[in-house]
């Protein structure tokens, strides 16, 4: 649930819909349907929403580090889980960082990917045959992960690669 579709407010005209409804659970998103993933989420008013709202609630939005997932946790104290979407997409390893509570260095965050980009390719190549087809469906995995992680010229070449065997020339590198 979106806090509105151009106004932050909006979610208040439809509470009473929502407690009147049986659902499992809500998941607060809180930004505009306007804002798209632009901009920075209300956390005030996902607290807010949180209070008000009579089901269990999960937060979703931007966390990508142990520390904004901590920070929502202490903010939101009545939320029943977190949602991590492209935080996760973006850092494979995220999750595992949240758990241990401690962020890797940036060697180890590496290996991490390349362990998990190893899973991932090793499925890709089991469904697809055809290489040009095992290429197409891999090249996506790096669409999320940020310069910080990987240069950004490595993943400027990885979105050129025309060949499977360039790809992997390219991710031997990273």
């Amino acid at each position: 649930m979106r806090t509105g579709i151009t106004d932050n407010r909006q979610w208040e005209n439809i509470l009473p819909i929502i407690n009147d409804i049986p659902l499992d659970h809500v998941t607060i998103h809180p930004r505009t349907a306007a804002m798209q993933y632009g901009g920075v989420p209300d956390i005030e008013t996902a607290a807010e929403m949180a209070q008000k709202i009579k089901h269990p609630t999960v937060y979703n939005g931007d966390i990508n580090t142990p520390v904004q997932y901590r920070q929502i946790i202490e903010k939101i104290p009545s939320i029943a889980a977190v949602m991590i979407g492209r935080g996760l997409l973006s850092q494979p390893w995220l999750a595992a960082e949240i758990a241990t509570g401690t962020e890797y260095t940036q060697s180890i965050r590496l290996e991490k990917l390349r362990l998990f980009h190893s899973l991932i390719f090793a499925q890709t190549e089991k469904q697809y045959i055809n290489p040009a087809n095992i290429l197409d469906k891999i090249k996506p995995f790096w669409d999320y992960i940020t310069p910080q992680t990987v240069d950004r010229k490595k993943l400027k070449a990885i979105k050129k690669a025309a060949t499977l065997e360039k790809y992997l020339q390219i991710i031997q590198t990273i």
